[in-house]
């Protein structure tokens, strides 16, 4: 998901440190730029209890608001995304 919000890969340098901290509870911080409510669905992803990630039909779903909820104005016969 922090993909998709900056267009760059989450962490650069791979090493065993770094698995070592993302086991710990190490996550990436999205960019200001990525709307709140998907800010706080890549956290929910990103929950250390595997049980507490939501099923990806949910993840698909939320994306899928998140989408039509953007698409506010019309102009010119064509949408308009308004990012919130």
């Amino acid at each position: 998901m922090y993909l998709i919000a900056s267009g760059e890969s989450p962490f650069r340098e791979f090493d065993r440190n770094l698995v070592c901290d993302i086991m710990g509870g190490l996550r990436s911080l999205m960019p200001d730029s990525a709307p709140e409510a998907y800010r706080k669905l890549a956290e929910i992803c990103c929950n250390d209890d595997p049980d507490k990630r939501p099923a990806i039909w949910e993840v698909n779903s939320r994306i899928s608001n998140l989408i039509r909820d953007a698409i506010k104005i019309t102009i010119y016969g064509m949408p308009y995304i308004v990012m919130m």
